[in-house]
């Protein structure tokens, strides 16, 4: 039977060491309370919790994989594929082949590190096949860029979105992560992520969470000052307690990783923060 939904959100395999985990894609799932809240159907395919080699035999299993698990969804206004990074480049390029003759005609929306990145914007629309990419955090724009290409106004000036490879627009940032609605993990399969051996400290299910976006630092080889420069946004610590209670009741999550890019920023009052929160 197939499933119709208006969006479908993709995150790509992508080459994991051994002994790694596998960690919900929670910048989708954010994505997709932002579009949910909206009025929009959205489903999201995890490919990362079954495929992983970026081997040739590892691709070719990939697009079997796909054969299978798209047969049945059909999407009506756009695919979203993201987070885009180094370790997913080559299930990118097979993604977008397979999806240019399964969807011909749904518009192909990428975000995420590599996508936000200006000197790589032309690989998207010259390789990749994109109508259109996100550059910084997706959770506020995306509903504005669907409604362009909705109603035929691709192009029009929306802070955020690349519409080809000349465009300037400058990142996207939510302006309040505190207003965020908590990332729809209704719409993954949280039994089947599991913590690295090394982080292997968890019974039951686990998650990623995140109390904060954005760096002070400006390391070269990583993409955070590219996108917020040295802006840290921090949640409440109330807001981000009352996400793991989320998760502990409706969802019987009972593992939590957190994911910042610089976790103990400005924490000298770190520890009783959190204890005082915990307490309410």
């Amino acid at each position: 039977m197939s499933e119709t939904v208006d969006v479908l959100l993709i995150h790509p395999p992508y080459h994991r060491r051994a002994g790694s985990g596998v960690i919900p894609p929670i910048g989708l799932a954010y994505v997709g309370s932002a579009l949910e809240q909206v009025g929009y159907r959205v489903a999201i395919l995890d490919c990362a919790v079954d495929c992983g080699s970026q081997s040739h035999d590892g691709l070719m299993q990939f697009q079997a994989f796909l054969q299978e698990r798209l047969k049945n969804i059909d999407p009506t206004l756009c695919i979203g594929l993201g987070p885009t990074t180094t370790p997913a480049l080559k299930s990118l390029y097979v993604l977008s082949e397979f999806l240019d003759k399964r969807y011909s005609g749904i518009p192909t929306i990428y975000g995420g590190p590599f996508a936000s990145m200006k000197d790589q914007v032309p690989l998207f629309f010259e390789i990749l096949r994109a109508d259109a990419l996100v550059r910084g955090e997706a959770e506020e724009v995306l509903p504005d860029l669907i409604q362009a290409m909705v109603s035929g106004n691709t192009g029009i000036e929306i802070p955020g979105v690349v519409w080809n490879p000349g465009d300037k627009t400058p990142v996207a940032l939510v302006r309040d992560i505190n207003s965020l609605a908590f990332p729809a993990r209704h719409l993954l399969d949280n039994n089947r992520y599991k913590p690295s051996l090394r982080r292997n400290i968890f019974q039951g299910p686990i998650t990623a969470i995140y109390l904060s976006r954005g760096c002070p630092y400006h390391c070269a080889f990583c993409v955070s000052p590219l996108l917020r420069g040295n802006r840290v946004a921090r949640r409440d610590n109330s807001n981000f307690f009352d996400e793991m209670k989320t998760c502990i009741e409706r969802f019987g999550i009972s593992g939590f990783i957190c994911y910042d890019d610089c976790l103990f920023l400005k924490s000298r009052n770190l520890n009783d923060q959190v204890h005082a929160s915990a307490l309410k």
